[in-house]
């Protein structure tokens, strides 16, 4: 990546494999997963992050 381009501002606090979801009210996954088979609206996200998104 070319310096200024921004890739490391935006790759910071994406964890390990960079994967990104959507989490409902309920704290269930609504969106795929490449690393759990099946996780739409049975996957529950507790994370950090989702508690402070709701809170």
């Amino acid at each position: 990546m070319s310096e200024g381009s921004g890739y490391e501002k935006q790759s910071k606090g994406l964890g390990k494999t960079g994967e990104v979801y959507i989490v409902n009210s309920e704290k269930l996954m609504i969106t795929g997963s490449r690393f759990i088979e099946d996780a739409v609206l049975k996957q529950i996200v507790d994370t950090k992050g989702v508690q402070t998104a709701f809170d």
